[in-house]
């Protein structure tokens, strides 16, 4: 197929709502057959004086910095200085003995089972995205856990530690900052001068485009933020002061992503050019059915082609880039906010230029009709798996039954007899089990030979004399943090006694017996679940639908 100009002017609509001078907005770039075929700008790098956004626009890509770490470690294993199957404690033997099993694989395929120190500094310490957190910092935090959510090579899951650890590992060995190796291996080879490594927040990084949020970011409890001050158009800065790299900390511009992504099909970097390629796109475990991992990217295939890309998003700026060797293609979008993520145009932009069936990549979106169907109005509600923390929003629109799960992701119910129903995709069958009075007691659910429950929000939720049980001061020896539950109305404020501003001091409201959940403009959501001992409190933990382990580590009433 010829890229035209009928599909370029399809992809410029896309964005025209942005094109205006009070707007941040995007970078765009299609490469089509080697050829760089569409590359523009929309909107403003900055919004206190006119500056569009163009080709050369840098910005901060959060951690598509993935993958440049695993080209560095593939160049590194290339030249015999490591290998896969080293331990991390032979680079880091400052490592406890826990982690003596963990390989540099499990590390690069994000199979180590160390937590996450994205989720523990910023979604249970209470760390902003604008504090200054050093490279030292992340190393104590992770230091300091006493053990692994799991065993090395048990699972995949994803997490900002290996990469940070990965980086780490590259210093030791070379003797050079990440920064400075990135530079000398990748960079000026592939001529992407704009391109860097921040290890230091006040760096002066040229055509930097600033990072915006609609809600406003103070040093003070985000859970006063209830009613929105501004309106819906009102942008704010979230300026990053972060300085440690590997898992983010990438600077870089659609301009020298061109150069990047042009380099998959007809590698140049290494000594074993085809060969070296062919090793970062390999996938060292599956995701997902037909999503593999590689050296930092995802690997898979779409409407039969092969890809590889990653995404990121930080402090107000989402990116995304999708790589089609075979085709010599790719889609680069850049954003610096996060009023729709890029992966939403992304995918749009990909099925113009691959015409066929609509892409499954993204999620439906919700539907806004009328209730109609009576049953439906009889199980329509919020759900939460005690187990998973998961939550279900059922709704029922236009005589369809459907599912939000944890307000993102939508799916069909097939009614096969009252209050039992279907799912085609994830494959299950949902049982609404009834009390007497006509109302859902739970959902019973299979999927394969698993079995799972959901139960129904608290339809009274406790008052002020059944709060006072949760009120306290809860401290976890791990991370070193003490929270202060006191109590506003019907809802738990949940407070860091240390620190002068926190990110977790929120109001939580209940959703089923002793768990809890916050919404906010950051971090969005967060839940709290607390734990019992002979019917007293005795400690709560932080809840998270994807599993990363906040649930291990508990924070102990304080007498």
């Amino acid at each position: 197929m010829k890229f035209d100009k009928n599909i370029q002017e399809q992809v410029t609509d896309l964005f025209t709502s942005y094109a205006k001078p009070d707007s941040p907005g995007f970078a765009v770039g299609i490469v089509y057959n080697n050829e760089i075929v569409f590359r523009e700008g929309f909107g403003q790098a900055t919004l206190e004086h006119y500056s569009p956004i163009t080709a050369d626009t840098v910005f901060d890509v959060g951690s598509m910095a993935k993958q440049f770490v695993g080209m560095a470690i593939a160049l590194l294993e290339e030249k015999g200085r490591l290998s896969l199957s080293d331990k991390l404690r032979k680079y880091l033997p400052e490592f406890p003995e826990y982690a003596e099993e963990i390989t540099l694989a499990n590390l690069l395929y994000h199979t180590s089972g160390i937590r996450n120190y994205t989720v523990l500094a910023y979604y249970m310490m209470g760390y902003h995205e604008s504090d200054a957190i050093t490279g030292e910092e992340v190393a104590d935090l992770l230091l300091a856990l006493p053990s692994l959510h799991f065993k090395p090579g048990e699972r995949w899951e994803y997490s900002d530690s290996n990469y940070f650890l990965l980086a780490r590992i590259i210093e030791r060995i070379t003797g050079k900052a990440l920064g400075q190796y990135a530079r000398e291996v990748i960079f000026d080879p592939l001529d992407m001068r704009q391109t860097r490594f921040r290890e230091c927040h006040s760096q002066v990084i040229k055509n930097r485009a600033m990072g915006y949020v609609t809600h406003p970011i103070a040093f003070r409890s985000p859970y006063l933020y209830r009613e929105r001050r501004a309106g819906p158009d009102t942008f704010h800065t979230l300026i990053s002061n972060y300085e440690h790299v590997g898992a983010e900390g990438l600077f870089t511009s659609l301009e020298d992503l061109f150069k990047w992504a042009m380099n998959f099909p007809e590698n140049r970097l290494g000594s074993h050019k085809s060969a070296l390629m062919a090793r970062v796109l390999a996938p060292g475990v599956w995701i997902d059915e037909g999503i593999g991992y590689g050296f930092g990217i995802n690997v898979g295939k779409y409407k039969g082609m092969k890809f590889c890309g990653h995404d990121g998003a930080i402090h107000g700026y989402t990116s995304s880039m999708m790589v089609f060797p075979e085709e010599k293609a790719a889609i680069i979008c850049l954003a610096n906010h996060t009023l729709e993520g890029v992966w939403e145009y992304r995918d749009r932009i990909m099925d113009l230029v691959f015409p066929g069936s609509r892409s499954s990549l993204a999620p439906s979106p919700p539907s806004q009709h009328q209730e109609t169907d009576p049953e439906g109005r009889l199980i329509a509600g919020s759900y939460q798996n005690p187990s998973t923390a998961t939550i279900w929003r059922v709704a029922c629109q236009d005589n369809r039954v459907f599912i939000r799960e944890n307000d993102t992701w939508e799916f069909k119910l097939s009614r096969v007899e009252p209050f039992v129903y279907r799912v085609a995709q994830p494959a299950m069958e949902l049982s609404f089990v009834m009390d007497f009075t006509g109302k859902v007691r739970e959902i019973k659910g299979a999927t394969g030979e698993q079995s799972f429950t959901f139960v129904p929000f608290l339809q009274n939720p406790p008052c002020a004399d059944e709060l006072a049980e949760y009120l306290g001061e809860y401290r976890s020896p791990e991370l070193g943090i003490t929270f202060i539950v006191d109590l506003d109305g019907q809802r738990l404020i949940v407070r860091n006694k240390a620190k002068h501003f926190c990110s977790m001091d929120l109001a939580y409201t209940p959703t089923i017996k002793d768990s809890f959940i916050a919404y906010d403009p950051h971090p969005k959501s967060s839940q709290i679940t607390f734990l019992r001992k002979e019917g007293a409190i005795e400690a709560f933990v932080f809840r998270d639908y994807d599993g990363d382990g906040r649930e291990d580590i508990r924070f102990v009433k304080l007498k």
